[in-house]
């Protein structure tokens, strides 16, 4: 297994990270982006090329082996947070989620949006692989905390957050969105 820095101007596989993209929360990008995943994925895709939002190339690694993505991470500090470009809708959509999810992330922390490992490669070291990347990005931006959400019913997640030093600081009840409620959790670097 090979882990790298994403970039979608020579990447091979754009059309397979936004598809894991996609299903890593299909509530989330159903909601964020279209019901229809035609749409959804085109409009990440879109994202992705134009190096938008939270989709910012430098802070997505890809975990590969020879032509296959196994899995990926997506992590931004409060400084990349502000390079990020929202149009009018979506900042109204991104409103409604801050009930669910972190949305104060400072300077000095760092938030893991998203690890995904395919199941073939679960329990086999892929996801330590890509939270040790994501560790030694927030320590070269010196950050001082590392946060994330995972949804409340995912004991997998949960439990494999809780192995590498997470705790729950905080549990968020879903109340306008039709989304299941999230547990925020952290840990000191």
């Amino acid at each position: 297994m090979e882990l790298t820095k994403y970039s979608h101007k020579e990447e091979k596989f754009t059309d397979e990270l936004v598809k894991m993209i996609y299903f890593t929360d299909k509530d989330i990008s159903r909601y964020l982006f279209s019901d229809d995943y035609a749409k959804a994925a085109y409009a990440i895709k879109m994202m992705l090329i134009k190096n938008e939002y939270i989709f910012l190339n430098d802070c997505i690694n890809i975990l590969y082996d020879k032509s296959d993505l196994l899995g990926f991470s997506l992590a931004y500090s409060g400084e990349d947070k502000k390079k990020f470009i929202l149009d009018t809708e979506m900042e109204k959509k991104i409103k409604a989620l801050e009930e669910i999810l972190t949305s104060n992330i400072s300077d000095r922390q760092m938030y893991l949006h998203y690890i995904y490992t395919d199941k073939a490669v679960r329990g086999k070291g892929a996801g330590s692989m890509l939270m040790q990347k994501v560790f030694s990005e927030a320590k070269d931006k010196e950050c001082t905390e590392l946060l994330l959400d995972v949804a409340a019913d995912n004991s997998n997640a949960i439990s494999f957050y809780k192995h590498k030093g997470f705790s729950v600081y905080e549990e968020k009840k879903n109340v306008s969105i039709n989304i299941i409620g999230s547990l925020c959790m952290k840990m000191k670097i």
